[in-house]
């Protein structure tokens, strides 16, 4: 079993767009090893912080595919990187607790396998992008405690299998869906 080419190129530009200077890409399979091998920093726990999960069932076991990525409390700044958009398998991102800013990029409503999205605890601002409409098949979002304005996009209202909404309450997001909030609390 191995992780396709693509992927561990994919991993590679994401680490560069992140400023992740002390990745190695060659140390040992991700899929393997569940993280990256990032060259040891202070306070740095890979098990807590930095996780890679596969699915090797692809082509009778012998191709794995990247299907989660948790990056948490690295205090990684800068904008989310699109090339996130090139782990096609991903059914799980968190990126929980750094400091990212700007715009969420259109190129996340691409990964239509996500069931889990975490954003919280950075510094996003604007609002959340059309394109993550097609995110059908979520079921956890996370966008508490970071900086965006304007109003709970509608189409979060017709993610059927949507189980968990994690959202601050913020002056300026006053318009919001009552049925669905009690349909999540419900839960």
């Amino acid at each position: 079993m191995n992780l396709k080419t693509c992927a561990v190129h994919a991993l590679g530009e994401i680490a560069t767009t992140l400023g992740i200077k002390r990745v190695n890409l060659s140390y040992k399979d991700p899929c393997v090893s569940q993280s990256l091998m990032i060259i040891k920093q202070v306070d740095w726990n890979p098990v807590l912080n930095n996780t890679i999960a596969c699915d090797c069932s692809f082509n009778n076991n012998m191709t794995c595919h990247i299907t989660e990525l948790s990056l948490v409390n690295l205090t990684l700044v800068g904008k989310v990187p699109p090339e996130l958009a090139k782990l096609r398998h991903l059914r799980s991102i968190g990126i929980e607790g750094n400091q990212f800013s700007g715009t969420i990029p259109d190129e996340l409503g691409n990964l239509t396998k996500l069931v889990k999205l975490d954003l919280a605890s950075n510094q996003f601002t604007g609002s959340l992008p059309i394109t993550l409409a097609r995110l059908v098949n979520l079921e956890q979002l996370w966008i508490s405690d970071n900086k965006f304005s304007g109003t709970i996009p509608a189409y979060i209202g017709k993610w059927s299998r949507l189980r968990k909404l994690y959202v601050s309450f913020v002056p300026s997001l006053l318009i919001f869906n009552f049925s669905l909030c009690f349909c999540l609390c419900a839960v």
